[in-house]
């Protein structure tokens, strides 16, 4: 007679190797490494990283390794929004009114990893320290959005271009930025606009805002929109995230 459990289910047999079978689970939770790319939306040419970071990581961490490798400050609130794509019932009334083949329509909505000055959070919103990578990025050509500054509201797409799952060494040698183009916008210079009036100055050597060009350049210091030096941000990253 065979063994059963209470429920008299049929009890799954112990494997054959149970070495084998403790090494699969730890194979199972050890952590990925996403090369990950962003890009800050609707400036051309494109500004752009390319970086590495642990899956098991917060998004409150991403968010600060993010700050670093684009050249942003940190004064800011951000969030990251995450696309779910939900399947709901059409009413029979509105599919005959639509002439459409199918009873379903897909809507989308949005959750949002959000730092919070309010001390609460909405239903759709997670809090970033206690949200890990993995739990929503676990893909490659995943993609989800990162908004930075809700004043200027620089609006960034993320997406996984790599998950490496062997040979990860010390994971305190990451993140490692490995290549980009451009620097990223002087802190709070007034959104995109501000963006294109800041280079359309220093092409005209004229402020089409109205401005003195020199107090606009006193402001700029030595920022240009061209330079990305990549040795300067990991060195960042490895002074800030304490690592090696």
């Amino acid at each position: 007679m065979s063994d059963t459990s209470k429920g008299g289910g049929q009890l799954v047999p112990p494997p054959q190797n149970p070495k084998n079978f403790i090494l699969l689970l730890v194979i199972m939770g050890m952590d990925k490494i996403l090369q990950i790319k962003i890009t800050l939306k609707n400036i051309e040419p494109k500004i752009w990283r390319s970086f590495l970071v642990s899956d098991s990581w917060t998004f409150d961490k991403l968010h600060r390794v993010i700050q670093k490798v684009m050249g942003w400050e940190g004064y800011h609130l951000f969030e990251f929004k995450v696309k779910k794509e939900m399947k709901t019932d059409m009413p029979l009334s509105l599919k005959k009114m639509s002439r459409m083949d199918s009873r379903t329509i897909k809507s989308s909505s949005y959750i949002r990893i959000t730092s919070s000055d309010e001390g609460y959070l909405e239903e759709n919103e997670k809090d970033p320290k206690k949200s890990t990578i993995k739990d929503y990025l676990n893909a490659e050509k995943q993609k989800i959005d990162y908004v930075y500054d809700f004043g200027d509201t620089w609006n960034h797409e993320i997406i996984v271009e790599k998950i490496i799952e062997k040979n990860i060494e010390n994971l305190n040698k990451y993140p490692i930025c490995l290549e980009g183009q451009r620097a990223c916008p002087p802190e709070d210079c007034g959104g995109t606009g501000g963006y294109e009036r800041i280079i359309e100055a220093l092409k005209t050597k004229k402020d089409p805002w109205g401005e003195k060009i020199q107090d606009l350049k006193s402001w700029l210091g030595n920022w240009n929109p061209e330079n990305f030096n990549i040795e300067e941000v990991n060195k960042e990253l490895e002074n800030k995230n304490g690592k090696r």
